[in-house]
C-alpha cells in the first residue's frame, strides 16, 4: 500500500545588489561596524544599501563597512533613492522621506482613510510578489511610483481568540474568492508630495502584476481577472498616461516570471513569453526572440548592459545564462545554478549533490554549512511515456534483488515548485530518511510544475 508524503515548503527572499560609485552621509558617532540584518536594498549607482532588522532600519557604507541607524520607528519597505540621499518608507500606512543621515522625517503621501496605504503591496502581493514591494524610485531620484491600495471593497471578517474569549474578536479585511478585490492604483509622486495616477484599463486588466522603472520610462504588467490576457504597457512619467508595448493571451492562462518587464542600459525592453509554436518560454529582447526554442527560461536576474537569466534545457538542471548580442552559458557542470552578472561581476550560486557553492568571478565564498547525517542514495529516472522526471531512494543498506520494499509516494505536483532536481535539498534528505526506514520512495514532479513547456 502507497503513503503520501507532504512536505512543508520554505521561503526566502532577499533583493541584492553591488554597488559602484561612493555617495556618504554619516553621523561618525553613530556609527557602527556590525549589526545584525535580515534583508537590504542597495543600487548601482550608489555605494550606500538599506539595512533592515525587522522595522527597524539602518545605512550602511559598502566601502568603508560602516552602519548607523536611522530613527524610523515601524519602517516598511525601505529603500534608498538611486543618488544615495534619500530613504522612503510606509509607516502607518503612509509614505515617507528622511535623509540618509536621519534628518528631515516627514510624510510624503498621506492615506485618505483607514482602509487605504500608500507604498504597500496588497495582502497577496505581500505574500507572493517581490516581499510585497509597494512603490518604486525613478532613475533620477526625483520622483517614486507607489501603490494606493483601497480595502473598504474587501468583506470584513471578525477573527476571535478561543483562548480568551472576554477580547473582542478583531477586525480585518480579506478577499474572498468570487467576491470585489481591493482598488489598487499606481500614483507618480513628487518629491513635493503631488501625486498624479497612472491610467490604463483596470476594467479589463484588472491586476497589475509588476512595475519596473529602472531605466527610462516606467513598464507595467497588467493581468484579466481570468488570467488569460496581459498587456506590457509604457508609463510616459510626465503625465500618467499609457500606451500598449506588447499584449499576450493564452486559452489557460498567462505567466509573468519573476524579473519582466525590465529594460537594457539602452533602453530595450525585456521579457519572457511562451512561443506557441515551440512551447517554450523564452526570452524577448526589444521585440525578438534571443533564446532558441527547447531553452525554457524561468526567470531574468538582472537586466543592465546585460540581461542575465536561469534557464532550463533539461528539466533536473537549471542553468545562468546572459544576453549582450550574443547568448552565452555562465554556469558549469550538473546542478541548480542562479544569479546574475552586473558591472562586469558574475556572481553564481550552484547547488549539486555535493552541497551549495557561492563564487564571485570563480571565486569560491568559504562555506559554514553544517553537512547533513545522511548519505543521499537517489537515482533520476524517466517515468513513463511523458518521461515524467522522477526521484526514487533506496535504503542504504538493501541490495538490488534483496526483495521487494513497501513504496512511499512523496510528490508535489503543480506550477509553483519543481523538485526532482539533481541537487542536494531538503526535501530529497527527507525522503531518504523515510527509505532508510525500509521504504522505497518515489518523487515524481507531475504534470504542470515547471522546467518544460506549458503543455506538459
Amino acid at each position: 500500500m502507497a503513503a503520501m508524503i507532504m512536505p512543508t515548503k520554505a521561503v526566502s527572499s532577499a533583493t541584492r545588489a553591488t554597488p559602484a560609485s561612493r555617495n556618504v552621509c554619516q553621523n561618525p558617532e553613530t556609527t557602527r561596524r556590525v549589526a545584525p540584518a535580515d534583508g537590504y536594498r542597495a543600487d548601482l549607482r550608489s555605494s550606500l544599501a538599506v539595512v533592515t532588522a525587522g522595522q527597524r532600519v539602518s545605512v550602511a557604507d559598502l566601502d568603508s563597512g560602516d552602519l548607523w541607524p536611522l530613527s524610523v520607528p515601524d519602517a516598511t519597505g525601505a529603500c534608498l533613492d538611486p543618488g544615495g540621499a534619500k530613504v522612503a518608507y510606509v509607516r502607518e500606512r503612509a509614505l515617507r522621506l528622511v535623509d540618509v543621515d536621519g534628518t528631515n522625517d516627514a510624510v510624503l503621501v498621506e492615506p485618505e482613510g483607514p482602509d487605504v496605504s500608500i507604498g504597500l503591496a496588497e495582502f497577496a502581493a505581500w505574500t507572493a510578489v517581490e516581499g510585497g514591494r509597494g512603490f518604486w524610485w525613478a532613475p533620477d531620484g526625483q520622483r517614486l511610483l507607489a501603490l494606493r491600495v483601497d480595502e473598504s471593497p474587501l468583506p470584513v471578517l471578525h477573527l476571535a481568540d478561543p483562548a480568551q474569549p472576554d477580547v473582542e474578536p478583531r477586525r480585518c479585511r480579506y478577499a474572498a474568492v468570487g467576491a470585489a478585490g481591493a482598488d489598487v492604483t499606481l500614483q507618480l509622486v513628487g518629491l513635493d508630495g503631488t501625486a498624479r495616477e497612472v491610467q490604463w484599463d483596470r476594467d479589463a486588466f484588472e491586476y497589475l502584476v509588476r512595475v519596473e522603472w529602472q531605466h527610462g520610462n516606467p513598464l507595467l504588467a497588467v493581468q484579466s481577472r481570468d488570467q488569460r490576457r496581459v498587456q506590457l504597457l509604457e508609463v510616459a512619467p510626465q503625465t500618467g498616461a499609457t500606451s500598449v508595448v506588447r499584449e499576450v493571451t493564452d486559452r489557460a492562462w498567462v505567466t509573468v516570471p519573476a524579473g519582466v518587464p525590465a529594460r537594457t542600459a539602452a533602453g530595450e525592453v525585456v521579457w519572457v513569453e511562451r512561443d506557441h509554436d515551440t512551447d517554450t518560454y523564452r526570452l524577448l529582447v526589444d521585440g525578438a526572440y534571443v533564446t532558441p526554442p527547447g531553452l525554457q527560461v524561468r526567470h531574468v536576474t538582472a537586466s543592465d548592459d546585460t540581461v542575465t537569466f536561469v534557464a532550463q534545457d533539461d528539466p533536473t538542471e537549471m542553468h545562468v545564462y546572459a544576453y549582450d548580442g550574443t547568448l552565452r552559458r555562465l554556469s558549469a557542470g550538473s546542478g541548480v545554478h542562479d544569479g546574475q552578472r552586473r558591472a562586469g561581476t558574475t556572481v553564481l550560486e550552484s547547488r549539486t549533490w555535493d552541497g551549495q557553492r557561492t563564487s564571485v568571478d570563480g571565486r569560491a565564498l568559504a562555506a559554514e554549512a553544517e553537512a547533513p547525517k545522511l548519505e543521499l542514495r537517489v537515482e533520476l529516472v524517466r517515468a513513463g511515456a511523458r518521461e515524467q522526471r522522477t526521484a526514487v531512494f533506496r535504503p542504504s543498506w538493501h541490495e538490488p534483488g534483496a526483495g521487494q520494499l513497501p513504496v512511499l509516494i512523496n510528490p508535489y505536483a503543480g506550477p509553483a515548485l519543481q523538485v526532482v532536481l539533481a541537487c542536494r535539498s531538503w526535501h530529497y534528505l527527507l525522503s531518504q530518511w523515510f527509505a532508510e526506514h525500509g521504504f522505497v520512495v518515489l518523487t515524481p514532479d507531475g504534470r504542470g510544475t515547471p522546467g518544460r513547456g506549458p503543455l506538459f
